[in-house]
């Protein structure tokens, strides 16, 4: 995982001279080493992953604190009210010590609704099925994925045929 304090001294930015705004990152330097690229990479991968968790554990603290200032305060995401509820909410029903790194933020909160017990299963489950999100809720309803059909052709006969993997 990467170092987390990216403006600071020695940071991964600074070491790859890397301008950084909303829409863009720039490098100073077109010859920087393919291993600091890799790890600029690995440290955007890390702040992806982790944004919605420190979002939601940030407004969580607001709202403990501060309660009805949650909302003014949400509004420099520039997200939806409904997102902003859904990340607090999955926050708060998934504690940190039943987060799974390997499993996505929106996968938590596809269990955040089931019982403690329940959400451990499933996001075990589905870090070791490496599902995506709509095969958990598949999963968790028990539900059939969807039949999907590919047109072929038959390498033998030079016809067009339509496979299925529909599993009724």
């Amino acid at each position: 995982m990467s170092d987390l304090s990216p403006f600071g001294s020695g940071s991964i930015l600074e070491r790859a001279g890397a301008t950084v705004t909303l829409t863009s990152l720039q490098l100073s330097d077109p010859d920087v080493p393919y291993e600091t690229l890799v790890e600029l990479l690995d440290f955007a991968g890390t702040v992806h992953k982790a944004s919605s968790w420190w979002i939601g554990d940030t407004l969580n603290q607001i709202e403990g604190r501060y309660n009805d200032k949650v909302y003014q305060a949400a509004t420099v995401l520039d997200l939806s009210e409904q997102t902003v509820m859904n990340i607090m909410s999955t926050c708060k029903l998934v504690p940190r010590s039943r987060r799974r790194e390997a499993v996505k933020f929106w996968h938590h909160a596809e269990v955040k609704a089931l019982a403690p017990e329940e959400q451990t299963e499933w996001l075990k489950k589905s870090e070791e099925n490496d599902w995506t999100k709509a095969d958990l809720r598949r999963q968790i309803k028990g539900e059939l994925p969807p039949a999907v059909e590919v047109e072929c052709i038959c390498p033998r006969c030079n016809n067009r045929h339509i496979v299925s993997n529909d599993a009724g």
